[in-house]
């Protein structure tokens, strides 16, 4: 039985992440990589606070009441409509 061609496109073995690595340490140097990857650190660590922060408001509005639409529509079609004042300033004419 034959396997496709692109069976082990996707697999990274240890030789490979070693020299792409050595190849990123030649092209950016040391000090960027460094740089970089406290910044992607400074990233993750505030995605997560931020979806840890998301996840913890979820529980207070799902105690909320939820108010009947019925409700809302009857309140909007009470609700007086005012228009406003015609300007006494007199718009340009377009052509």
């Amino acid at each position: 039985m034959t396997q496709p061609i692109f069976a082990n496109l996707g697999a990274i073995d240890t030789p490979a992440v070693f020299i792409i690595a050595a190849v990123a340490l030649l092209l950016f140097g040391g000090s960027k990589l460094a740089n970089f990857g406290k910044s992607l650190g400074e990233g993750l660590k505030e995605f997560k606070n931020a979806v840890k922060d998301e996840t913890a408001e979820k529980p207070s509005e799902a105690v909320q009441a939820p108010v009947a639409s019925s409700a809302i529509s009857a309140t909007v079609a009470a609700a007086p409509v005012e228009t406003a004042p015609k300007s006494s300033v007199e718009q340009p004419k377009r052509e």
